[in-house]
């Protein structure tokens, strides 16, 4: 069954919705999560600035996973399937907030870094109105732009560690040409 429409007042209760739970989620996680090490830090040093990794936060969660939002629910009922699942999900990035949910991997760190550095280049709202507008088009957080870039950055950081690149530049580039907003579609399925 395709998605039901959503209108734009729906969507806007969504958006608010979403950046309330992750405001809740980071204010609950965020008190057992640890700085940087010093050799997470160095490994990170030519790719991120050292204001983000200073101000990051990990947590690694052993013998517990973070709980879906009751709004995932309401979305699969309405014909969303292709949805974040949290307590599957390797990593789980805000702003000041990192949480690795498997073995910790600097591919994983990087990947959730990326993450950390859309939120500082477009801010905790603009990110999450842009995260969810576009899986609302899509349908699947594979295809939303905040993701294809994040997926993009890290595969090219796995190419080669040692070939530095500016991901604050890349995201700046990409905010710049609006390539995280996709072209509205009329009455879009959602």
């Amino acid at each position: 069954m395709p998605p039901h429409q959503i209108t734009d007042h729906e969507l806007e209760q969504v958006v608010s919705e979403v950046i309330s739970n992750a405001r809740q989620r980071e204010e609950i996680y965020l008190p057992r999560a640890v700085p940087l090490t010093v050799a997470q830090k160095e490994a990170m040093r030519p790719f991120f600035p050292g204001r983000l990794l200073n101000h990051v936060r990990l947590l690694e969660l052993q013998h517990e996973r973070v709980p879906n939002p009751t709004y995932r629910a309401r979305a699969e009922k309405r014909g969303y399937k292709l949805m974040l699942d949290f307590p599957h999900k390797a990593v789980i990035a805000h702003p000041r907030l990192i949480i690795i949910q498997e073995k910790l991997s600097l591919r994983l760190l990087f990947h959730g870094l990326v993450h950390a550095a859309q939120y500082a280049v477009l801010g905790r709202d603009r990110y999450l109105e842009l995260y969810v507008r576009a899986f609302v088009q899509t349908g699947a957080y594979t295809r939303v732009p905040l993701e294809v870039q994040a997926f993009q950055l890290d595969h090219r950081y796995t190419e080669d560690p040692s070939l530095p690149f500016s991901v604050e530049d890349e995201v700046r580039k990409w905010s710049s040409a609006d390539s995280y907003s996709l072209p509205q579609i009329a009455n879009s399925a959602i």
